[in-house]
């Protein structure tokens, strides 16, 4: 397994600003209640997109589903 260097990211405008990850609940559609600093997605650029990194339980309206946080989500945050 060869390590890949991470690509590097354009600075970003406003520092100390947190990213909402690109992921919603299965079942009720609300995002997740969870921020990610810039220095996070880039860490995580060359993780293939379909990796799970993480899960979730939902805490809106009552749902409680739990779901898979894929690199994909951390990648696309905005």
């Amino acid at each position: 397994m060869s390590v890949q260097p991470i690509p590097v990211l354009p600075e970003d405008p406003v520092p100390g600003r947190l990213l909402r990850l690109a992921a919603s609940c299965p079942r009720c559609g609300s995002r997740p209640a969870v921020r990610v600093a810039p220095e996070v997605v880039q860490a995580l650029a060359a993780n293939a997109p379909g990796a799970r990194l993480a899960t979730y339980q939902c805490q809106r309206r009552r749902c409680g589903a739990i779901f898979d946080l894929t690199a994909r989500a951390f990648q696309q945050a905005t």
